[in-house]
């Protein structure tokens, strides 16, 4: 991995690998709710904004793991690594491990639920590490703001869909 120096605008590669969930860290600075203090706090911040969204989420990853095609985009902070692009699914592992942390919220009953039929919860995570906030960026709204020309994630329209469907079925 290289860092960026000041006024540097080549790109920057991360360094893949697998890391532990226990190292991963919720991103406090999560700009899907307002900054918080700290990780209890990040993750009832994101029961909140998520809700019902965080209990399917938990559901899909104890039906079929973590996704083989997101990686959760990272910073390194001193043994353990904050986590810029993967909350939610940080989030739900957490909360499929220790259904605890969901207590006194909307989601508490349906998290016991789902955490109590989760044969096996991800341990491991594969991440993309960068070293700085800016340097994951660019990924980060590609994500998140919508298909940006084609460059971003762009949703299937009803005939893919369909096409996808016939050619499972064939």
């Amino acid at each position: 991995m290289r860092v960026r120096t000041s006024g540097d605008t080549s790109r920057v590669t991360p360094e893949f690998k697998s890391i532990e969930v226990g190292k991963l860290l919720l991103d406090t600075a999560n700009p899907r709710h307002e900054p918080v203090d700290s990780q209890r706090e990040a993750i009832q911040a994101l029961i909140r904004t998520e809700r019902q969204k965080l209990v399917v989420l938990a559901n899909d990853i104890a039906d079929n793991g973590l996704s083989p095609i997101d990686r959760m985009l990272v910073l390194p902070k001193a043994r353990n690594f904050i986590v810029v692009e993967g909350n939610r699914r940080l989030a739900a592992i957490k909360l499929l491990d220790n259904p605890k942390l969901a207590k006194g919220t909307v989601i508490e009953a349906a998290m016991e639920h789902v955490a109590s039929g989760a044969s096996e919860v991800p341990t491991e995570a594969e991440c993309a590490v960068l070293a700085e906030r800016d340097d994951a960026e660019h990924w980060m709204r590609l994500r998140h703001d919508g298909e940006a020309g084609g460059a971003g994630v762009v949703r299937w329209n009803s005939s893919s869909s369909i096409q996808a469907l016939l050619v499972k079925s064939a």
